[in-house]
């Protein structure tokens, strides 16, 4: 039967290659459509918090996001991973965050601990200021007998501090690396040690910096007195018209420079200042390496609750089938890592429980690479929090997680 309007029928290729085309523009469509439904769906339960009026002396919330390169690829896609599904809820919730990347393994670890060991010093100070403050206040003052005494309002110091206190209030942890390093960095915080302990400088290096010192004062007092002596010569016309006498008498003086007193006898009447007698104090020097050495485990008053965020990095040539799958259908992947971050941003939280330690095993399929990376999947362990610090961690939680 012929076409109307004198239309030919399309030949077999032209068919062929309509019907790819359609299929492909309508997956293409189809995805879009559907991961735009789903992000909406998921910045809709938050955006209320964005909408609504803050309060004069509320600070908004900030997060930390700890991210890291997966095993056997480059860093750049955990950066995708955080734009694609996290970074859109963040930001329809109203929370600012803070990226802190890791391009090698242990950087996270060290940057929690250093957090840690921050806050604990802070708490430290703050005890140790209550302590003088209420040793320096005496039961017979004015301030304690009177009752309508005006308060010392606070201070940009300390209103300050109180920001920087609160300035990030949960932490983040895209992939099972860097939920571990964020764990076991926690572990590490408590652990350290508060003092700093500056490294030993060798015996020589303090002596050669000394004869330098030395050599740089000696050189800085002769030209001094040169500048003296050309002065001096300058004047001593009118010196000798006055007074013959006394011009011969300082033509003749013999002036010698006054030298500094060397570092190392200032550092030794320090010491004797400090001590009381000449000898090294053995019993301090003691008590700190038994300090040390021995096994603490301080924990900060405020921990930032912490939120595992789950990361399929699908590489490998046998997945590309399931890789052109997920692309299809992407929306269920921002919903399965957007319910995390709406707990996040809606800031729910319950104590961490053992089955919330040990999380980010399916990830491990795709770990696929080098050497290194077959090392990796070898050495990974399961992740166990310390009994000493798991009552006092906390997760973000919410009736779409278990």
């Amino acid at each position: 039967m012929p076409l109307p309007f004198g239309i030919k029928a399309p030949s077999k290729g032209t068919v062929i290659f309509g019907s790819i085309v359609a299929a492909i523009g309508g997956t293409v469509y189809t995805s879009n459509h559907y991961a735009t439904e789903s992000r909406k769906r998921l910045c809709d339960q938050v955006s209320w918090l964005a909408e609504r009026p803050c309060d004069v002396h509320e600070i908004p919330r900030k997060v930390s996001v700890y991210i890291s390169a997966p095993p056997g690829d480059g860093l750049e896609k955990s950066r995708s991973w955080f734009r694609e599904y996290v970074k859109p809820i963040l930001v329809a919730g109203a929370v600012d965050y803070e990226i802190k990347e890791a391009s090698g393994p242990g950087q996270i670890e060290f940057a929690v601990r250093d957090e840690i060991v921050r806050r604990r010093r802070i708490a430290a100070a703050q005890k140790e200021r209550k302590e003088q403050e209420s040793s320096n206040i005496s039961p017979s003052s004015p301030e304690q007998k009177n009752a309508f005494s005006a308060m010392n309002p606070p201070t940009l110091d300390a209103i300050k501090h109180k920001k920087e206190e609160h300035l990030v209030d949960g932490v983040l942890a895209i992939g099972r690396q860097a939920w571990r390093e964020v764990l076991s960095g926690i572990v590490l915080g408590c652990k350290a040690p508060l003092v700093v302990i500056p490294p030993a400088v060798p015996e020589s290096e303090t002596n050669t910096n000394n004869k330098n010192e030395e050599d740089i004062n000696k050189e800085k007092n002769i030209e001094g007195t040169k500048d003296e002596l050309d002065l001096d010569l300058a004047l001593g016309v009118d010196a000798a018209s006055s007074d013959s006498g006394s011009g011969a008498d300082q033509s003749n003086e013999e002036i010698t420079p006054v030298e500094p007193e060397p570092v190392a006898e200032k550092l030794m009447m320090d010491e004797i200042a400090v001590n009381g007698n000449g000898n090294v104090d053995s019993d301090t020097t003691n008590s700190t390496d038994s300090s040390a050495s021995q096994e603490r485990f301080d924990i900060p008053p405020v921990l930032s609750p912490v939120m595992y965020i789950p990361q399929e990095n699908i590489i490998g040539w046998t997945n590309i089938p399931y890789r052109l799958f997920m692309w299809a259908a992407d929306y269920q992947r921002i919903e399965k890592v957007g319910k995390y971050v709406v707990a996040a941003v809606l800031n729910e939280t319950r104590p961490l429980r053992p089955e919330d330690e040990n999380q980010g095993e399916s990830e491990k399929v795709y770990w696929i690479g080098d050497d290194d990376t077959k090392e990796l999947v070898q050495r990974d362990t399961p992740i166990v929090v310390d009994d000493r610090l798991r009552g006092h961690l906390t997760t973000y939680t919410s009736k779409d997680l278990p």
